[in-house]
C-alpha cells in the first residue's frame, strides 16, 4: 500500500518491545529501501541475518535490488545536476 513511513514507525515499535523479532527487521529494511534510506536498510538486513541465517537468500536478493536502485538514483542525480556546476 506504499505507506512505508508508517511501516517503519510500526516495525520500530515492535522492535523496541521485542528486539529479537526478525520479521520486523526484515519488513523495516524493505520499507527503508523503498524510501531511499540505504544505510538503515543495510543495517536492518544485517540484523536479519544475525537473527536468522536461513534468510540469506532473500536478503541477498533484496540487497542486489537495493544496490541496483541506488546506482540508478545516483546516475539520475548525476545527470540532473550535470549542467548546474
Amino acid at each position: 500500500m506504499e505507506e512505508y513511513y508508517e511501516v517503519i514507525e510500526h516495525t520500530t515499535d515492535i522492535i523496541n518491545q521485542h528486539p529479537g523479532t526478525m520479521k520486523a527487521f526484515y519488513l523495516r529494511g524493505k520499507a527503508h529501501m523503498e524510501v531511499w534510506n540505504e544505510a538503515e536498510a543495510r543495517q536492518d538486513f544485517s540484523r536479519v541475518l544475525d537473527l536468522d541465517p536461513s534468510m540469506k537468500k532473500a536478503v541477498k536478493k533484496d540487497l542486489a535490488v537495493l544496490n541496483m536502485r541506488m546506482q540508478e538514483k545516483n546516475e539520475e542525480d548525476k545527470n540532473k545536476y550535470k549542467g548546474m556546476f
